[in-house]
C-alpha cells in the first residue's frame, strides 16, 4: 500500500506509529502518534476532541489557550491537561477502534489541516503535486513540523531570495529548503549526506532525494471520493418522548446514526466519507450548526457528492397525538427534485424494515418574502439557497429530513428499543444508498490516495509551530 507520507513517517515514530510517544523539542512533555502531534498548541488534544468527542477521558482533557511558552516540559495544570491524561486517552482511543482505523484518522486529518492547506498556499509558486513525490513527502513532513503556513512562507522566501528556476532547479531547491530546516532543527535527518557520519537511512533528505526523478502520487479519476454522507442525528438527549417514555427521538436517533457511521466505515471508507453533525450530548443549531457542514464539504471540492441526511422520528399534531397514525416521511429541498425519485425509494426501504410504508414527501419555501428551503437543517445544506442557480452553486447534491415512522405510535415506538431493529435499519438505508450511487463494498482497506479539494485552514505545526 501506497501512499503519501509513507516515505517520512518512519522519521516521526518509528515502528510504533499510532502508538508512538515521545518528548521532542519544545512540546510541552509529548509528541504522540505516528506523526508527533505535540501537547504544546493543544494539538494532540485537539485531535482526540476532533474523533472522539463522545469517549469519557477525552471530554476530560482541556487546552486553557494561555499564551505560549516554548517548553520541553509541561507548563503544569494551568495550561492544560498533564502528558499523562492526553496518553492514557490517545491509548484508550487508538484500543477501541484499532490501529488501522485510528492510522486512518490520523492521516485524513494531515491531509485535511497540513498537506492540503500548505499545497494551496504554495500553488501559485510550485505545484507540488505536479512535480515529484520527494516534492509530495518533503511538504508532507515540513507542513506538520512547522505547520502549513509557516512552511509555505518558508519555501517561497528561499525561491524569491535565490531567485530559483522551478522548471530548471528543482534539486537546488530541495536542498535549500533542507538546509533551512537543519538550520531551524540541527537533526542528522535534515543533514547532507557529506556532513554525516551516520548511515543514510537516517537523513529524510538522502532517502527522498532519488525520488526528486519519480513522478508525484496520485492517480487519474482517484483524487475525489465518490461520496460524503452527513448525518444529522435529530436533536439531542432526552428530546421528544414516544408513547413509550423510554424511547426518545433525540436518544434513539443518535443509536442509529452511530449505527450507519459505524457500518458505512465499515464497508465503503474507501470511496466514502462519513461525518456526523454533532456528538451525543450537543445540540448544535439547526442551519449553520447542522445543516451548514455539508455545504463546507461541497466547497472543499473533495467529493463528487455530498449527501446531507437528517435522522428523525415523527409525530403527527393534536393533543393528544393521534396514536394510529403511522408512516416514512420524507421533507426535502424545493430545489432538488431531481433527487425526489431517490428519496422515495429510500423511503420505502426504510418502511419495509419497520414493515410500515410510505406516508408522503414534503418540500416549501420558508416564507412568502422568503423562498429559501423551509426546514432549518435542510436550509443550511443547500446554504440558504433562494434560487435554483444559487442551490446548484453551493448547495449540497441531496438534502433531506427522513422520519423513521411515528413514535407516537405503539408498534412504530417499539421498533425502536431493540438495538437489533437499529443496526438492521442503518444497514439496510446505508447499502441503498451505496447501491443507489454505484458504489460497492470494498473487500479491503485501500491506499490513502491524495484529495486535489483544499481547504483554507490555519492549524499549529503538529510538531512545530505556526
Amino acid at each position: 500500500m501506497d501512499y503519501i507520507g509513507r516515505l517520512v513517517e518512519k522519521f516521526e515514530s518509528g515502528n510504533n506509529r499510532c502508538r508512538s510517544f515521545s518528548q521532542c523539542g519544545p512540546d510541552y512533555g509529548l509528541s504522540c502518534g505516528t506523526n508527533q502531534r505535540i501537547l504544546r498548541f493543544g494539538v494532540s488534544i485537539k485531535f482526540l476532541k476532533k474523533y472522539f468527542s463522545d469517549e469519557e477521558c477525552v471530554q476530560k482533557l482541556y487546552w486553557n489557550n494561555l499564551q505560549d511558552r516554548p517548553l520541553n516540559y509541561w507548563p503544569g495544570e494551568a495550561y492544560c491537561s498533564s502528558p499523562e491524561m492526553v496518553q492514557a486517552a490517545w491509548l484508550h482511543c487508538v484500543n477501541k477502534v484499532g490501529d488501522k482505523q485510528f492510522e486512518r484518522y490520523e492521516y485524513e486529518d494531515i491531509l485535511e489541516n497540513y498537506y492540503i492547506p500548505c499545497c494551496k498556499l504554495l500553488k501559485d509558486v510550485l505545484d507540488v503535486n505536479n512535480i515529484s513525490r520527494a516534492y509530495q513527502e518533503s511538504v508532507f513532513a515540513g507542513s506538520i513540523l512547522y505547520g502549513p503556513d509557516s512552511y509555505a512562507k518558508m519555501i517561497k522566501d528561499i525561491i524569491k531570495e535565490n531567485k530559483i528556476n522551478i522548471a530548471m532547479q528543482q534539486d537546488k531547491l530541495f536542498d535549500l529548503i533542507y538546509d533551512k530546516r537543519f538550520y531551524d532543527y540541527p537533526w542528522n535527518r535534515h543533514n547532507r549526506i557529506e556532513n554525516m557520519t551516520a548511515s543514510i537511512d537516517e537523513s529524510v533528505r538522502e532517502v527522498l532525494r532519488p525520488y526528486l526523478t519519480v513522478s508525484p502520487l496520485k492517480k487519474e479519476n482517484e483524487s475525489m471520493k465518490k461520496l460524503c454522507l452527513v448525518i444529522d442525528p435529530g436533536h439531542y438527549p432526552g428530546y421528544n418522548p414516544g408513547i413509550d417514555p423510554t424511547v426518545c427521538e433525540g436518544d434513539v436517533m443518535y443509536s442509529l446514526v452511530e449505527a450507519e457511521k459505524k457500518y458505512c466505515d465499515t464497508n465503503y471508507s474507501d470511496q466514502v466519507d462519513c461525518i456526523l453533525t454533532r456528538g451525543m450530548n450537543e445540540d448544535p443549531s439547526l442551519e449553520q450548526g447542522r445543516g451548514h457542514k455539508a455545504v463546507e464539504m461541497k466547497q472543499s471540492g473533495n467529493y463528487e457528492t455530498v449527501m446531507f441526511m437528517s435522522d428523525h422520528t415523527n409525530a403527527p399534531g393534536g393533543n393528544p397525538p393521534d396514536p394510529n397514525v403511522t408512516g416514512i416521511c420524507i421533507f426535502t429541498s424545493q430545489f432538488r427534485k431531481n433527487t425526489y425519485d431517490f428519496l422515495q425509494k429510500l423511503a420505502d426501504v426504510a418502511a419495509s424494515v419497520m414493515n410500515s410504508h410510505f406516508l408522503y414527501m414534503d418540500a416549501q419555501p420558508l416564507s412568502a418574502t422568503d423562498p429559501a428551503d423551509w426546514w432549518g437543517v435542510v436550509r443550511g445544506a443547500m446554504n440558504h439557497a433562494k434560487t435554483q442557480q444559487e442551490a446548484d452553486q453551493n448547495g449540497a447534491d441531496y438534502a433531506f429530513i427522513i422520519e423513521h415512522g411515528f413514535h407516537t405510535n405503539p408498534v412504530e415506538c417499539a421498533f425502536f428499543k431493540s438495538q437489533k431493529n437499529i443496526q438492521r435499519m442503518a444497514e439496510a438505508k446505508i447499502d441503498f444508498i451505496m447501491e443507489y450511487l454505484g458504489i460497492k463494498k470494498a473487500a479491503t482497506m485501500t491506499a490513502f490516495w491524495l484529495c486535489d479539494g483544499t481547504l483554507e485552514i490555519t492549524y499549529a505545526g503538529a510538531d512545530g509551530v505556526n
